[in-house]
């Protein structure tokens, strides 16, 4: 039986080297032992990559598992990676320092509490100008669903 060239262009979005993590039976192996969820295609792309080579009992066990119905993909949506949570909070952070700036700028040569009529009434343009620019970052890229004040931690680690 003759195993054909695995297709790269099927690459999965994440970090420079999960690709070599999928095609390694050594990552399918920690992620097995991690009790994470490995799915079908993602098992049989490695299989093809290992070549006729026996995989380890631990990657035989699960996919004796998986074929028997098994394993059930897990419920919800699936974490952000650490590096997509890095890159979220240093695009949060510059964001709220930037905000942070222009609003000091800005009450140096209009006050305090002068804005456009649309800003003096909208729910962000509260508290100090601190408030007002994690406020501003919250909505716009936390979606609202994270208090401003999670804004301001992110913004501190980052220093």
């Amino acid at each position: 039986m003759m195993v054909g060239p695995v297709d790269k262009s099927s690459r999965k979005s994440g970090s420079m080297f999960s690709y070599l993590d999928e095609l390694h039976l050594g990552g399918i192996e920690e992620k097995i032992r991690d009790g994470q969820f490995v799915d079908g295609e993602e098992l049989a792309r490695a299989l093809q990559a290992h070549g006729l080579r026996a995989p380890s009992d631990v990657v035989l066990a699960y996919l004796c598992q998986y074929l028997r119905g098994k394993v059930k993909r897990p419920r919800g949506r699936p974490r952000p990676s650490d590096l997509d949570r890095r890159y979220r909070d240093m695009v949060v952070s510059g964001s709220y320092r930037r905000n942070l700036a222009w609003l000091e700028k800005r009450k140096n040569s209009d006050g305090d509490n002068m804005g456009w009529s649309l800003l003096q009434g909208a729910d962000f343009w509260q508290g100090t100008r601190a408030e007002k620019a994690a406020r501003m970052v919250a909505r716009r890229f936390l979606g609202g669903a994270e208090s401003w004040r999670r804004v301001q931690n992110i913004a501190s680690s980052h220093k």
